[in-house]
């Protein structure tokens, strides 16, 4: 959208739904001088199916492909048909996609697609992975968290062995007297005869 990154700009706050991080609006490559992005809320995290590291053929270069399901498919097709109708290399080209408040990727739309997608754009193996996780992350329904940690010591290790040990002699003091007494009993040995 045409107007300045400037969140005293109510325009700005209601096309960006309020979901920009000021670390980022400095940014010419996330923010070109005199645009802002609005905000499709037709088109939400959980219509991506998957969003995985891909190749990208024409560059020999590392890509993410993602997948939508049919309502996302319909939305992103509409999303990119527009941005592709604008001229190729200009701000209007460009669709962002965030995570919370950051935009994470605002790649040019070189054709249309629809339940398909790649973004392209000079990524190492390593970074695509870092979008895909990314994109993959934003479709989670729902929140991770940790339920419970324990945090065990190498103290703990060696006093679990110590006693292990002092165990093993106990049971070997006690086994092999008993069986010595046994094994000189001729009405407990085996007959093989």
């Amino acid at each position: 959208m045409q107007g300045q990154a400037n969140p005293s700009d109510p325009a700005f706050l209601r096309d960006q739904q309020n979901l920009w991080d000021p670390t980022q609006l400095q940014n010419s490559s996330l923010y070109p001088p005199g645009y802002h992005w609005k905000i499709d809320d037709n088109i939400l995290a959980t219509d991506v199916t998957s969003a995985t590291v891909g190749y990208d053929t024409q560059s020999a270069s590392y890509a993410v492909d993602i997948n939508f399901n049919s309502h996302g498919a319909d939305e992103w097709s509409r999303i990119t048909n527009a941005a592709y109708a604008q001229p190729q290399g200009s701000t209007q080209n460009r669709i962002a996609i965030f995570l919370d408040t950051q935009i994470i990727s605002a790649p040019q739309v070189i054709s249309p697609s629809s339940n398909q997608t790649q973004i392209t754009g000079g990524f190492t193996a390593e970074s695509a992975n870092q979008l895909a996780s990314q994109i993959s992350a934003g479709a989670l329904p729902a929140e991770i968290a940790t339920v419970q940690a324990s945090e065990v010591s190498a103290t703990l290790g060696s006093q679990t062995v110590r006693q292990s040990l002092i165990a093993g002699l106990v049971g070997l003091i006690i086994v092999v007297p008993s069986w010595s007494s046994t094994t000189a009993s001729p009405a407990l040995s085996p007959a093989w005869r």
